[in-house]
C-alpha cells in the first residue's frame, strides 16, 4: 500500500467485511480515488465511523458510497449501499434534497413537480412570479 490512508481504509473495511482482503481494498481505493486528499478524507471518515459501510443511510458521504459501490461490484458481502432518501432504492445518489441525498430519477421528478404552473398545473414552465411560484406561458406574472 502506498500510504497510511490506504492502510486505514483497508483495515476498517476488512474489520467490517472479512471477504474483502487488504489487496482487494487497496486496488479499489487506487481505482476509485486518484488523488491523495480524497484517500485521506475517506480514511478519516471511515476511521471516525466504520458503520458508514453498513448503515445504508442516504446521509453516507459520496466518497464512502463510491468505495462501497466498487467493492460490492467486486463481490463484497457485508457492505450495504446507501438508499435514496425519496424512493429507498440503492442507486447512485447524485443530488440532494431536504430529505437527504437522492438518486437522479427522484431529483428529476422533484424538478418537474416544482415547475408546474400554480394557476393551471401545466408543465409549460416559463418563469416564476414574485413569490417564487412557477408560471406557464399562458399565466405569466403581471
Amino acid at each position: 500500500m502506498a500510504d497510511r490512508a490506504e492502510a486505514v481504509v483497508a483495515d476498517v473495511v476488512a474489520a467490517v467485511d472479512p471477504s474483502c482482503g487488504p489487496s482487494v481494498v487497496a486496488c479499489a481505493v487506487e481505482r476509485v480515488f486518484r488523488q491523495r486528499p480524497q484517500r485521506r478524507e475517506l480514511a478519516r471518515l471511515l476511521e471516525s465511523d466504520p458503520s458508514l459501510l453498513t448503515s445504508g443511510l442516504p446521509q453516507v458521504p459520496r466518497l464512502v458510497e463510491r468505495l462501497i459501490r466498487n467493492l460490492v461490484e467486486g463481490g463484497a458481502l457485508s457492505l450495504v449501499l446507501p438508499r435514496c432518501a425519496a424512493c429507498a432504492r440503492q442507486r447512485p445518489l447524485t443530488a440532494t434534497s431536504p430529505e437527504g441525498r437522492i438518486c437522479g430519477t427522484c431529483y428529476n421528478r422533484s424538478r418537474t413537480e416544482d415547475r408546474r404552473c400554480v394557476e393551471c398545473g401545466r408543465r409549460d414552465f416559463c418563469g416564476r412570479d414574485r413569490q417564487g411560484r412557477p408560471r406557464c406561458r399562458k399565466h405569466l406574472p403581471d
